[in-house]
């Protein structure tokens, strides 16, 4: 057959490189896929103390999801765009957690109450949530969830800041829990960026990212240590000769300073501690 236009015809060469598989890929989407359905399921839950069997069982398969995520971790690593499939599941988790009602801690409902007192111009160290001067921001909602209504606050003055802040916004539990969301989120991009910092792959986050632990505990219980653990974590991604100072002033959790203390190597290393610190018996 004489070629056309003079031609040749062409012919398919196979290639010689490597061919690329994309079980890794559907492989890591398909956990990522389930543990957010685990958190969607968990997040339907009316009460997960109330359904305590439902509960952890779902809590198991979540971490089933996470275990073999860490199992293969290797395969994922070198995947284009992990990053953002970290991160895309860490979001999804979380919104889909939202809905959860805080039956296993009612912490949640000290914080929106003290917000509103520090609001209203009354003080949660000197006033206990019984106190009769506070009658009259009892509610139906926020008021009976507290516990131990006779005891003042044992949280931190930046921790009683970041209540009035959120309260200022709304009062409410869904305002709460929102913003610790975004707190947890905030983690995960920092840990994303001392990775990528240190030539790593972003896909190592998922120890954090995707933790049912981390998940479950942030989406309900809202603990203030968050940002002790900031701080903690700026030290680690900034390192420098003396990290105490500012992880000391900012200190939402008396670990803060004694973490400064352990770490100190001179007398500078304590500068930046609150005043009254020097009456702390550090051990």
């Amino acid at each position: 057959m004489r070629p056309v236009g003079g031609r040749p015809p062409l012919r398919l060469i196979e290639g010689g490189g490597p061919r690329v598989s994309l079980a890794p890929a559907i492989e890591f989407a398909a956990l990522g896929a389930g543990l957010t359905l685990v958190a969607a399921l968990l997040g339907r839950l009316p009460s997960w103390f109330h359904n305590l069997g439902t509960f952890q069982s779902l809590y198991a398969l979540a971490f089933a999801f996470f275990g073999l995520a860490l199992a293969r971790i290797r395969r994922y690593e070198h995947l284009p765009h992990a990053g953002l499939a970290v991160l895309a599941v860490a979001v999804a988790a979380r919104l889909a957690l939202l809905p959860a009602a805080p039956s296993l801690s009612g912490d949640i409902y000290r914080y929106v109450w003290e917000g509103r007192v520090l609001l209203h111009g009354g003080n949660p160290y000197q006033q206990s949530p019984d106190d009769p001067a506070l009658a009259a921001l009892r509610d139906r909602v926020i008021y009976p969830g507290i516990n131990h209504k006779d005891l003042a606050t044992i949280y931190p003055p930046l921790a009683e800041a970041g209540f009035a802040l959120v309260a200022l916004v709304s009062p409410t539990v869904a305002a709460f829990k929102a913003w610790n969301m975004l707190h947890d989120l905030a983690l995960v991009l920092v840990l994303m960026a001392w990775a990528l910092a240190r030539g790593a792959s972003p896909v190592l986050v998922i120890a954090y990212a995707w933790n049912p632990l981390v998940l479950v505990e942030y989406s309900t219980f809202w603990p203030p240590g968050r940002f002790w653990v900031m701080d903690s974590l700026r030290g680690v991604i900034s390192p420098s000769r003396n990290p105490c100072p500012w992880g000391a002033t900012t200190m939402s959790s008396i670990r803060g300073a004694r973490f400064c203390s352990r770490h100190a190597t001179s007398t500078d290393s304590m500068r930046g501690l609150p005043p009254e610190s020097a009456s702390f018996h550090w051990r």
